[in-house]
C-alpha cells in the first residue's frame, strides 16, 4: 500500500496553496491563542496537500480529481 498518492490536479493544488499562504499569513500576525493554533495547522495541512498532490480525504472516499494516469 502506498502512503502517497497523487489525487488532485494541478489548479486544485495551486488554490490550496494559495489558501494555505493566507492561513500561514493569519497565523504570524494574530494574537497567542486557539484561533492562532488552528489557522496555523490548517495552512500546515493545506500545504502539504498541494505540495505532495495528496488528500487523504479524498482517498478514504476514493475520489480523485487527477486524469487517469495510465
Amino acid at each position: 500500500m502506498k502512503l502517497i498518492i497523487v489525487n488532485q490536479n494541478n489548479p486544485e493544488r495551486l488554490f490550496r496553496a494559495i489558501v494555505a499562504l493566507v492561513f500561514l499569513g493569519m497565523a504570524a500576525f494574530m494574537e497567542p491563542g486557539l484561533l492562532r493554533f488552528v489557522s496555523f495547522f490548517s495552512g500546515l495541512g493545506l500545504m502539504f496537500n498541494a505540495i505532495t498532490g495528496n488528500c487523504y480525504f479524498y482517498r478514504i472516499i476514493g475520489y480523485s480529481s487527477c486524469p487517469n494516469r495510465n
